[in-house]
């Protein structure tokens, strides 16, 4: 009997499980024609290159960001915390879809947003930085990462942070 009591407890265990929740959101990402504390400026155009460079990525669920900023000029798939499902233009602002994954940095991130705030979405990207600040045609983006408000390089300057 002990035994039939601890296959049903076992039983009764996996399916009582919570299920790891995720969290979609949709955010501003980037800003066309404002300098931002950076120094850099993004034209429209470069806001186009972004979506349209990035379009087979997420068509095929691979455009992930990362937690808070990185030295390395690629993706760490230990730092993985969301998948970018859609990108498009509002006015002059890039916009985003961003569903926060299953992995330890995902949930804490979905922590974050849920329970704090205080976390903004901006691109890592590779490429020239023009004279005036603009950037230049061979802009790259590598991927759309969570930072805090503190370290935005908009900070000040859009309405998500001010």
């Amino acid at each position: 009997m002990n035994f039939i009591t601890n296959i049903l407890n076992l039983i009764k265990g996996f399916f009582s499980r919570k299920k790891k929740k995720t969290t979609t959101i949709e955010v501003p990402v980037l800003y066309a024609n404002i300098k931002n504390l950076s120094g850099r400026v993004y034209s429209l155009d470069n806001l186009k290159s972004i979506i349209s460079q990035s379009a087979l990525k997420i068509e095929n669920k691979c455009f992930v960001g990362e937690m808070g900023h990185s030295e390395f000029s690629g993706v760490s798939l230990s730092r993985v915390s969301h998948i970018i499902d859609k990108m498009w233009i509002d006015g002059d602002v890039l916009m985003a879809k961003i569903t926060t994954s299953e992995t330890e940095n995902g949930l804490a991130l979905a922590s974050l947003i849920n329970n704090l705030g205080g976390v903004v979405f901006r691109p890592k990207g590779v490429g020239t930085l023009n004279p005036d600040g603009s950037i230049s045609d061979d802009y790259m983006i590598v991927s759309i990462n969570a930072i805090t408000k503190e370290d935005d390089s908009f900070k000040g300057l859009v309405p998500e942070n001010i």
